[in-house]
């Protein structure tokens, strides 16, 4: 199924009032770390209570040339306005599992394992991830209120054999970050961001 599909189908729903209290939205601004630049937003949306999550934006000011990311949800909250990545704990982990792939299941990854994202000549990464996993909503699997981090080196999805892979996917330090918050967008707001 293509991603076009999966969204369009995701709007009809919506757009047919499925569920009064859904769709769930949430923004995340991703600055450097220790810094107050702006690198980027990102948007999540969860159509309905069992649904995907999807995660989509642009993220500039990396690396060029840098190849892949570690991208992970980690535990505590930062600042909004000059977060300390560092502060933001481990990974999102409350079933106590080792490191994994995004597509791995439940029991054999974090929650908050989101793999890699690129960067490409320019530093820029533009990310569209739907994920089985994470949550808007609900006391064990919700993201809300956690922080997105963008590690510099490439997630090895606990199969790279350093010391860290089964933790850190050995990815290395944290270069930006940004503290996931609930939000609201309209119908036609939600399909710019998610569409475009």
């Amino acid at each position: 199924m293509s991603v076009l599909f999966f969204l369009s189908t995701i709007f009809l729903i919506l757009s047919n009032g499925y569920a009064s209290s859904y769709p769930l939205y949430a923004r995340a601004n991703v600055r450097l770390d220790n810094s107050a630049s702006v690198i980027g937003t990102l948007y999540f949306i969860q159509a309905t209570r069992t649904s995907l999550v999807i995660i989509r934006g642009t993220l500039a000011g990396l690396v060029p040339n840098q190849t892949y990311h570690g991208f992970h949800v980690h535990t505590s909250k930062v600042s909004e306005t000059r977060p300390n990545c560092t502060a933001a704990g481990a990974h999102f982990n409350p079933y106590n599992r080792t490191h994994g792939a995004p597509i791995s299941p439940i029991t054999q990854r974090h929650v908050g394992d989101l793999g890699n994202i690129y960067a490409d000549q320019y530093g820029s990464a533009q990310i569209l991830i739907i994920d089985k996993i994470i949550k808007l909503t609900g006391a064990s699997q919700s993201i809300i209120e956690r922080t997105i981090i963008v590690h510099r080196d490439v997630d090895d999805y606990g199969l790279g054999g350093q010391s860290d892979s089964l933790t850190t996917g050995h990815a290395g330090a944290r270069i930006a970050c940004g503290l996931i918050q609930s939000t609201s967008m309209t119908e036609k707001e939600a399909f710019l961001k998610f569409l475009s």
